[in-house]
């Protein structure tokens, strides 16, 4: 019941099982997942009984819970990208970013071009923008006051090439961002051989794929392959664009994960008071963070965190909450958990979850 906890830990107010069994194909089977079809109980139902149970027990304390996120995703609603042969890359680009920030302890809100347009909720101090190849003047818009207001946003390969109606820019990154982000593009590089790749290629750039070619105006170039901008920041009204000249969004899905690109990710937006509720040692640095951790947060200030371990593999844990004075159990069925003040060890098996409270 490990996805179902999790689903509590991230806010989800109740469960529902439909067909909740393997199937071979879409036909109807003699089963359906909590029972037999003449109605005898199977053991998921057993399990989802005992799961729903000690949620309930809890949900008085989870009832005004709630997520806060600090960084928006766009998401991209672009109806040709099929037409343009870049679908993957929108896709991969919105994973990589969820799970960037998910590997990050740092809850994220995927955003449409709409929320952007209207203004994002002040709690959203970040914007990232994941292979955002389709802007419209509206959604630039509303990019270029977030960022003027003092928010911090992030792009990567291919920023605003077309409008929503599938026209191109004539200036890119096209609706003014190229003023937001301070550079202009000239022209893809397509990296058709692995000499073309970046001789510290620690951010995993894949052969076959695009990368910008810049002139910066007023960035500030923080890293470059020779005469290749990898990395720019601009300053812009009160805030800052950062952009990558790659697909880094989109690789860090394909390659689930890539540390050193989190750890840059961090500390663009740590002045922006973003930082992670949770430090867990031995994972936060590596690639693909074994265990998932999620934050709900109450209205006196108090946290539920939850930990999951979605795989096949037992894993010990040792977790620490930033600001808080003490952890302590709130769902934790069949794991030993040991407390020192804002610090838990503990072991989850696979398929495991288990809750813990910090005040």
């Amino acid at each position: 019941m490990s996805e179902a906890t999790m689903a509590a830990g991230l806010g989800a107010k109740g469960a529902m099982y439909w067909c909740w069994r393997p199937r071979f194909t879409d036909f109807e089977a003699g089963t359906y997942g909590m029972c037999r079809a003449d109605g005898k109980p199977l053991p998921r139902a057993v399990a989802g009984g005992r799961n729903a149970a000690a949620i309930a027990a809890l949900g008085r304390r989870l009832a005004d819970a709630e997520r806060r996120p600090q960084v928006a995703i766009l998401h991209s609603d672009t109806v040709f990208s099929g037409a343009d042969g870049v679908t993957a890359q929108v896709l991969h680009g919105e994973i990589g970013a969820l799970r960037l920030f998910l590997d990050a302890h740092i809850t994220p809100q995927v955003v449409s071009a709409d929320m952007v347009r209207d203004g994002l909720d002040p709690s959203l101090r970040a914007l990232v923008l994941p292979f955002a190849y389709a802007l419209d003047p509206e959604t630039c818009d509303g990019i270029r006051r977030f960022v003027e207001r003092g928010g911090c946003v992030i792009a990567d390969h291919n920023l605003a090439f077309k409008q929503s109606d599938g026209r191109a820019w004539q200036t890119l990154p096209g609706g003014g961002l190229d003023k937001v982000f301070g550079f202009e593009k000239d022209e893809d590089l397509y990296l058709e051989h692995k000499s073309l790749l970046p001789k510290d290629n620690r951010y995993g750039i894949a052969e076959k794929d695009f990368m910008d070619l810049v002139t910066p105006t007023t960035a500030e170039v923080l890293e470059r392959d020779g005469a290749r901008p990898l990395v720019l920041r601009n300053r812009f009204g009160k805030g800052e664009a950062y952009a990558f000249t790659f697909s880094a969004f989109p690789e860090y899905a394909r390659a689930c994960g890539n540390v050193p690109l989190r750890r840059l990710v961090l500390r663009f937006l740590a002045p922006y008071g973003v930082k992670p509720f949770a430090v867990t040692k031995g994972y936060d640095d590596t690639q693909w963070p074994h265990i998932r951790i999620s934050e709900l947060v109450r209205k006196d200030g108090s946290k539920v965190l939850t930990f999951s371990n979605p795989g096949w593999d037992s894993h010990d844990v040792e977790v620490s909450v930033p600001d808080v004075a003490a952890l302590a159990p709130f769902l934790c069925r069949d794991v030993a958990v040991k407390f020192d003040g804002a610090t838990a060890k503990f072991t989850l098996k696979p398929w495991q979850s288990i809750m813990l409270e910090a005040k």
